[in-house]
């Protein structure tokens, strides 16, 4: 069992005092940092204080000198986070940022922090060739909430292939992730811009706890629910979901549904021209179109033979 890691009587950062830990240092930390020093960093403003925890030796480190000599403190800790992360550590940050390259990470962050704002970040590499890039939001005490992100990046854990960095974007990895990288680290930026300083004022964070990007562009909504059961019919899942989301016409959504045996994705839209509610382009399904439609989203679940490999 995974112990919890609790702060009594957390209180919101004030000016010029809050530190953040970010987990993993790789090439979203480095992103990361870039965007947080667009952010007022000088004496007097929020964030005075940015570590780095990572597993590789001396990367930590080196992440820290970059953001000392561009005017935060900072330092760098060679460590994994695991269940026995050191509580003293932990428990002198205002907020924990997650980078790390797999899900399973991001997971125990959400399950064992409760007292402590958590942001996620983690790019997967769909089978098809597609990239998602998705970003989470934990708030403190906020037990609730935290199982359905805990509970979707465990079932990523589940369905990811054992890789590299390289597998990702070295020269045998698809062409479209490296041209499509700056955009989605920008937009992962502009998220932790958007909601970093907010969760550390103790505000409620400018984005839905639950966001994915499938373009770069923007980020979409997502939803997840649990069908261990059996798969859900797509536009019965919609239904449920747009209570949950309360997305405006002409945004799309996304459910992440937890199955059986894997992970599959739906991409919804409550339509501004007439309001219904459009799922994957189809609004309504006839039997032959249903059976279809079930064989297409079967054939595109994430499973154990149908693995997605992910990145920081």
């Amino acid at each position: 069992m995974s112990r919890e890691l609790t702060v009594p009587d957390h209180k919101p950062a004030s000016v010029g005092a809050a530190r953040v830990l970010t987990i993993g240092s790789n090439r979203a930390a480095r992103e990361n940092l870039r965007h947080l020093l667009e952010l007022p960093v000088a004496p007097g403003s929020l964030v005075r204080r940015v570590d780095y925890l990572d597993a590789v030796p001396g990367r930590a480190s080196q992440l820290a000198v970059m953001a000392a000599s561009a005017g935060l403190e900072s330092r760098g800790y060679d460590s994994v986070f695991t269940e026995r992360a050191p509580v003293d550590l932990v428990d002198q940050y205002d907020a924990v940022v997650f980078t790390p390259d797999n899900a399973a990470t991001i997971a125990d962050g959400f399950r064992m922090l409760l007292a402590k704002p958590v942001v996620a970040y983690l790019l997967l590499g769909m089978p098809d060739g597609l990239l998602f890039g998705v970003a989470a939001i934990g708030g403190v005490g906020d037990e609730p909430n935290r199982h359905k992100p805990t509970a979707f990046f465990d079932a990523v854990q589940r369905v990811t292939a054992r890789s590299r960095a390289r597998d990702f974007w070295g020269e045998n990895a698809p062409s479209q992730y490296r041209t499509m990288e700056p955009a989605y680290r920008q937009v992962f930026g502009r998220h932790l811009q958007d909601n970093l300083s907010r969760i550390l004022a103790g505000l409620e964070p400018e984005s839905y706890p639950m966001e994915i990007t499938r373009d770069g562009r923007s980020m979409n909504p997502m939803v997840v629910h649990d069908s261990g059961g059996g798969w859900a019919e797509p536009r019965q899942l919609a239904e449920m979901a747009i209570n949950e989301v309360g997305v405006l016409p002409g945004r799309s959504f996304v459910i992440a549904e937890i199955g059986p045996q894997g992970l599959r994705f739906h991409i919804a839209q409550l339509r501004k021209i007439d309001r219904e509610l459009s799922v994957q382009g189809t609004v309504r399904f006839d039997p032959d179109a249903f059976e279809q439609a079930i064989r297409e989203a079967e054939r595109k679940a994430l499973s154990a033979r149908n693995r997605v490999i992910t990145t920081d």
